[in-house]
């Protein structure tokens, strides 16, 4: 799961394409869904956070860039 700062109209619990961008390794294409979280109901949406299927902490590393670019193909 990433948390992102803002907010975006993507759909929430539809797979989105996401584009990895690892410094000095080949682009990866992997499947986001985005996903509501838990916050207090009076309180303005301020972060999302999306679930990045069949990525793990090891694949990130420093300085990697997601880009959720639209529903997934």
């Amino acid at each position: 799961m990433i948390i992102l700062e803002g907010t975006s109209d993507l759909p929430v619990g539809v797979g989105l394409r996401a584009m990895l961008h690892v410094p000095g390794k080949e682009v990866r294409e992997a499947t986001a869904v985005k996903d509501r979280l838990h916050q207090h109901s009076l309180a303005p949406i301020l972060n999302e956070g999306f679930l990045v299927v069949g990525v793990g902490k090891a694949d990130l590393e420093d300085g990697t860039l997601i880009e959720i670019c639209g529903e997934a193909t």
